[in-house]
């Protein structure tokens, strides 16, 4: 019989009869009856532990469980040295022993080197799912780069490096074959080597405390989910050719004007979520036929710029469109006053000239967050 990994079941002997000896005996001095059972029973022991250290040190307490743990197929490192993780690595890598899931949990200590020595160690076993978690370090002013090496059997990467610089570069050999689901977390993400390498990429996620940087046209012919945050470079040549995007959702930071490129329409996109200084809101909306469900946010816009935004979201909202959420921060020079309000999604257009005639006088700065679309039919200050 063989393992879900190929490897042979390696059975123990059959118990011996009633009465007679054993060579193995319990702590109590009876029969070691969990020894006796098959591997993938003893697996499933070491699976129940969830700790990769206990379930290598199991090798420990007799030559019946040494090596048993080098066919786990579940991998779960929390807070280990990186020492312990690479010989850990090295040795099922060694071993040849298929891999479905590694998930790593750095302390905070540990710097870009060791994430990347891991990383690629973690590479040549290449598991279906990669999880890589890198907590913020408490070296304020130490920047390191961490570089992605191709996992060319991978489905799903999720790497959060949180303050670290996160490049992805060609891979020297191969391509990300198999992946579908990237999820990059950072400071200073830089895609624009990883192009023509994902054929397979469905979707994308990127978050940066500062600016990401994506790569040009085709790179991902079959992305359907694109998810982005930071100060975003790259987006109108990388949506050029995204033709099978279905949910778009893109937040803008320091003030970044927020636009989605002049031609081309996308016949696929059903959700669209927009965060940050929205420019021509209503040219956007015209590139979406099958537009159904729409989130914005202003950030920074002139108040006329959004009084004609919200007229042609009105006209859209009449044609079937549903706006699960509008959002609208307005800062004023002068600043010292904040004011926010609900607002329903047909009325709103009215209620917000109404609102800011009422207050011209003295609003100095209007700040909106999560504003719901259905909660009143005019725009009411909330005290």
């Amino acid at each position: 019989m063989e393992l879900r990994s190929g490897r042979r079941l390696r059975r123990s002997p059959p118990p011996p009869p009633h009465g007679a000896s054993s060579s193995r005996r319990g702590p109590g001095g009876g029969a070691d009856l969990i020894s006796a059972l098959p591997d993938e029973m003893l697996l499933l022991v070491l699976v129940r532990l969830r700790c990769v250290r206990a379930a290598v040190q199991t090798s420990l307490l007799s030559r019946r469980w040494r090596d048993v743990w080098t066919g786990l197929t579940d991998l779960s490192f929390r807070y280990l040295e990186p020492a312990t993780i690479e010989a850990v690595l090295g040795r099922l890598a060694a071993a040849s022993t298929p891999v479905s899931t590694i998930d790593v949990r750095l302390h905070r200590r540990e710097t870009a080197y060791h994430a990347n020595l891991l990383l690629r160690a973690a590479a040549r076993l290449s598991p279906r799912e990669m999880v890589f978690i890198v907590p913020s370090s408490n070296m304020g002013g130490v920047v390191g780069m961490i570089e992605l090496p191709c996992f060319n059997r991978t489905a799903s990467i999720e790497l959060d490096t949180q303050r670290l610089h996160v490049h992805v570069g060609p891979p020297p050999a191969g391509e990300f074959t198999l992946l579908e689901r990237l999820s990059l977390s950072g400071n200073n993400i830089d895609l624009s080597g990883l192009r023509n390498c994902c054929p397979r990429l469905s979707m994308l996620s990127v978050t940066s405390e500062s600016s990401i940087t994506l790569p040009p046209d085709n790179a991902y012919p079959a992305l359907e989910s694109l998810f982005l945050t930071g100060e975003i470079f790259g987006l109108d040549s990388l949506l050029h050719c995204c033709q099978l995007l279905r949910v778009l959702s893109v937040t803008y930071l320091y003030s970044q004007q927020l636009t989605l490129g002049p031609a081309g329409e996308f016949l696929a996109l059903e959700k669209l979520s927009l965060d940050g200084n929205i420019v021509n809101l209503g040219d956007i909306l015209k590139r979406y036929p099958r537009l159904r469900v729409l989130s914005a946010t202003f950030r920074g816009v002139e108040p006329c710029s959004i009084e004609a935004a919200l007229l042609s979201l009105e006209g859209a909202v009449a044609l079937g469109l549903v706006l699960s959420l509008i959002g609208i921060h307005i800062q004023r020079s002068g600043g010292g006053h904040t004011t926010s309000m609900p607002i329903d999604s047909s009325p709103f257009c009215a209620g917000w000239r109404d609102y800011r005639h009422k207050r011209s006088s003295s609003l100095t700065s209007y700040t909106e967050t999560s504003l719901p679309t259905c909660c009143a039919s005019t725009m009411q200050p909330q005290s």
